[in-house]
């Protein structure tokens, strides 16, 4: 081995006493979730083995080991694309092919539930301020789940419902060893309660020695040794059966390595390896799911947390309606509003159906600027938007995976010259006057009027519930840029999430603004009244007048707001 001298290494973000310190606060803290702990571990466990666990005789020294290897052309899916199609983490999949395994193992069949004893990293953000990815300490923790898995049938229901049971424990089960073993209030009732009987740690991915086909590094796993397992071979046991999982990268794809132990009194080997390979051909099972038909996978009701609450029932539904869901989300507060008067009188014309019209002149690329427009909508989640309220508790935008582009390319040389614009400009009248259904995506349409070989409108018509004045600019200048490059959107910067902005809008206090709003207003009786009055208030569509100001009164008009350290809006 190499030694290497003089590395500047990161400074600890963290020192692990402090970590301590915040550990004893939050044990304080954490007691609202004894109830929770309580009732993972109370509730059926049927006993494995051929007796219960005896700490005189189940030793270390007497533990049998059985490991398995699943082919690089099963774990690679199983790692990757099965995750994906569910929004899932690996632990999630491998969980919920070990809970069907188990349940149909154990003897004498027995509810579908299995209890679990899982291992952590423990370096979860649960503290303001700490950063442990650097420091050096005990973090590991261990905490109880119970998975069911369902008796359906259906992978693809049994992964979402042992993925909602694991996101269900709050910052991935941290709280329980704080209560367990360091709140004096409530570690006498939970060391009263059972304990697993199974142990299930997946250990992560890592590169097996010349799994690259390079020569090894300087440092690198060494796999041909028996390194034995660290254990004192009189240390008494946890568990009648533990599972430790790693993923190996070999030269010709991964590989997961499933090593099985347990007492040796208490299973045959046998019985093990039934259990052994059940796991690994319910994995299977979830692989073959994912890659036999299109769409498999979808939305669970945490994805949507905490700004939606949304059941699965509700998920499928939406996702049975409009297919593969890239989101769910609520409405920002001006959204509410248009939505209401979007719905509030479907006959009445709706005055928030904004048009748009970009004159060209030369010759268009006609299947470059189409391209462009799908690929605005395929980059904006908030382009793709259904608005929904109908069973639900408040209304929802429905963000599909995909949306095809409503397109329309109309040719309107052949109109005599003298009425050509005439017709162009009944044409857009007409086509605004057609309503957005808000439950039906895209509330956009896009439509390429010919007026002469080298001269053509191009007509962008949406509901204002999709976007602001602010966002259209944004919206013709990527336009523009994708329709250079015939619809490619790697060059254009990366799009900040919608959902991004609703958390921190989610997040404000409204007791607050509402006060403040109220103080502002306090004294107003009413409106002021720009209108005549006696109208019936019937919706209508706005007409507009524009004055444009002179060049040298819009520079003095400039040059002031910076002055003055304003915008030009104030000014």
């Amino acid at each position: 081995a190499r030694a290497y001298a003089g590395a500047e290494l990161d400074p600890v973000g963290t020192p692990y006493r402090r970590w301590v310190q915040h550990l004893h606060t939050l044990a304080e803290d954490r007691a609202v979730e004894l109830p929770l702990w309580r009732n993972v571990l109370t509730g059926d466990d049927a006993p494995l083995g051929v007796r219960p666990l005896d700490p005189a005789v189940d030793t270390a020294s007497t533990v049998r080991h059985l490991s398995l290897s699943l082919p690089a052309e099963v774990t690679g899916p199983l790692l990757t694309k099965v995750p994906a199609a569910f929004r899932a983490g690996v632990n999630d999949v491998l969980l919920t092919g070990f809970a069907q395994a188990v349940a149909d193992w154990r003897s004498g069949g027995g509810p579908s539930g299995v209890l679990v004893d899982l291992e952590g990293h423990g370096r979860e953000d649960v503290v303001a301020g700490v950063d442990t990815s650097r420091t050096v300490g005990w973090f590991t923790s261990m905490f109880p789940v119970r998975l069911d898995a369902g008796g359906s049938g259906d992978p693809g229901r049994a992964l979402k419902a042992v993925k909602e049971q694991l996101r269900a424990l709050p910052d991935n089960g941290i709280g329980y060893g704080l209560l367990r073993y360091v709140n004096p209030d409530t570690s006498g009732v939970l060391a009263q309660l059972p304990s697993p009987q199974i142990g299930f740690n997946y250990l992560g991915r890592f590169e097996a020695a010349g799994g690259s086909g390079a020569v090894a590094a300087d440092w690198s796993l060494c796999s041909d040794a028996d390194l034995g397992d660290g254990r004192d071979p009189g240390m008494r046991l946890s568990h009648v059966l533990d599972l430790n999982a790693v993923t190996q990268d070999h030269a010709d794809g991964p590989r997961l390595v499933a090593d099985w132990s347990w007492p040796a009194g208490l299973f045959s080997d046998e019985e093990v390896r039934v259990l052994a390979e059940a796991w690994f051909a319910a994995l299977r099972t979830l692989v073959d799911h994912v890659a036999g038909a299109a769409g498999v996978g979808g939305l669970t009701p945490s994805d949507l947390l905490p700004l939606v609450s949304v059941s699965q029932e509700r998920i499928d539904g939406l996702e049975g309606e409009y297919g593969r869901l890239a989101d769910v989300l609520p409405l920002s507060p001006l959204q509410q509003g248009l939505f209401f008067h979007a719905v509030y009188d479907e006959q009445a014309e709706d005055v928030y159906t904004v048009q748009l019209a970009l004159d060209i002149e030369g010759t268009v690329d006609r299947a470059a600027l189409r391209a462009a427009a799908q690929t605005l909508l395929s980059r904006h989640t908030g382009l793709r938007a259904a608005f929904r309220h109908e069973g639900l508790d408040v209304p929802v935008q429905v963000i599909p995976d995909h949306v095809e582009l409503p397109w329309q390319e109309c040719d309107f040389t052949d109109v005599p010259e003298a009425g050509r614009e005439a017709a162009v400009r009944r044409w857009t009248e007409e086509d605004r006057a057609v309503r957005f259904d808000p439950a039906r995506p895209p509330l956009m349409r896009f439509a390429l009027l010919s007026t002469a070989a080298d001269r053509h409108r191009l007509v962008i018509t949406n509901h204002h519930l999709l976007l602001d004045g602010w966002s259209m600019p944004v919206l013709v200048k990527e336009l523009l840029t994708l329709y250079t490059h015939q619809g490619d959107g790697t060059r254009l910067p990366r799009v900040t999430p919608n959902r991004d902005y609703l958390t921190w809008v989610a997040g404000q206090d409204r007791t607050a603004a509402e006060a403040a709003w109220r103080q502002v207003l306090d004294g107003l009786d009413e409106p002021t009244l720009v209108a005549p009055g006696g109208r019936d208030g019937s919706p209508a569509a706005p007409d507009r007048v524009t004055v444009d100001l002179p060049a040298a009164l819009t520079e003095r008009l400039t040059a002031c707001t910076r002055t003055g350290g304003v915008t030009l809006n104030t000014l």
